[in-house]
């Protein structure tokens, strides 16, 4: 046994660097490669599917769409995505209320607002909306690990009251996607319904603190996941109309139809990663509802991106070049 006066020598950085891998740290590095490939495939493919559609129709038509759109449209989809943000704010503003914090309200309105405006104009939402909101709030004096909870709260929300408002579409009113009979369609649509249930009848009945591996939690109250379901109902709903009104009044489809193709549509473009869901959506959109014309369809859906997409996105980052030109004026 050596004496234990003799120094410690360290292993040179050549030796350290040849030390085994965890299986968790493999795991990591195989999803942080793995998910930009993804990303690139479900993008891939919805071109394709997008260029079918495309090679089908006529532009002139699809021209004609948009020179159809009236101002009272317009100024209609305007308001409503005015509308749409204002709500979500809500899902800050909940969030705020769960981890015990108040802020005024004009700093969560602003940062909520540049938040899924890049979100929905870039997509990656942990990174976009993540990096806007610890750049405000902690600004606003709080910690990084708050502010990782709010980013929690603001997708399980989504997550929860998509998973409603898609229930009640294909219970109520299943739009005819190909190859998905009606009463397959309603069957989904109860499971998801339950889901919602059971995550209700959970806050209400687990209240004690749970552990998952090191990370540990507590539901929240039965009254809060109302609150979330019918915040995100209220969200979708009011966004959802937005192409629907610039349809030129020729929808062929239901309010609630449109509504549960846009609410699929709109959830795997934020899943695909691709910046904006851009194809995905428009690929969804156009196979969930097959009895519209393309060229109708599609019409909306560019005049949709323009308003609720790109105009925000500019707003957004002029709002965030005056306000961080106002803190460097401060400093």
């Amino acid at each position: 046994m050596p004496p234990r006066d003799l120094p410690t020598i360290d292993r040179p950085p050549c030796e350290r660097a040849q030390q085994p891998v965890s299986e968790t740290d493999t795991r990591r590095l195989t999803a942080r490669r793995v998910a930009p490939l993804l990303s690139l495939v479900i993008f891939l493919v919805a071109l394709f599917v997008l260029s079918r559609q495309l090679a089908e129709l006529d532009t002139g038509a699809l021209m004609n769409r948009l020179g159809q759109t009236t101002l009272v449209e317009v100024a209609m989809a305007l308001g409503l995505t005015m509308a749409s943000f204002l709500v979500l704010s809500g899902y800050d503003l909940l969030a705020l209320g769960q981890i015990g914090v108040r802020l005024p309200y004009r700093t969560v309105l602003s940062t909520s607002f540049q938040s899924y405006a890049f979100t929905n104009a870039i997509g990656f939402a942990v990174i976009t909306g993540g990096s806007v909101r610890f750049r405000h709030y902690t600004e606003a004096g709080l910690r990084a690990m708050q502010v990782a909870s709010i980013q929690l709260i603001c997708v399980l929300t989504y997550v929860i009251g998509a998973a409603t408002v898609v229930g009640i579409a294909l219970v109520v009113d299943p739009p005819q996607v190909i190859g998905v009979a009606a009463p397959v369609a309603r069957l989904i649509g109860c499971a998801l319904l339950a889901a919602a249930a059971l995550y209700i009848a959970a806050c209400a009945i687990l209240r004690r603190p749970f552990r998952i591996g090191r990370w540990r939690g507590r539901l929240p109250s039965a009254v809060f996941g109302i609150r979330q379901i019918g915040l995100v109902v209220l969200d979708l709903t009011i966004a959802g109309l937005i192409p629907y009104v610039l349809l030129t009044g020729e929808a062929g489809v239901s309010p609630l139809e449109f509504l549960g193709a846009y609410v699929v549509a709109i959830t795997v473009g934020v899943a695909s990663n691709v910046p904006g869901g851009l194809g995905v959506f428009e690929s969804a959109m156009v196979l969930l509802l097959p009895s519209l014309a393309d060229s109708t369809l599609l019409a909306s859906l560019l005049a949709f991106r323009v308003v609720y997409f790109l105009l925000p996105a500019g707003l957004a980052a002029l709002l965030l070049i005056g306000q961080e030109w106002l803190r460097h004026r401060r400093r």
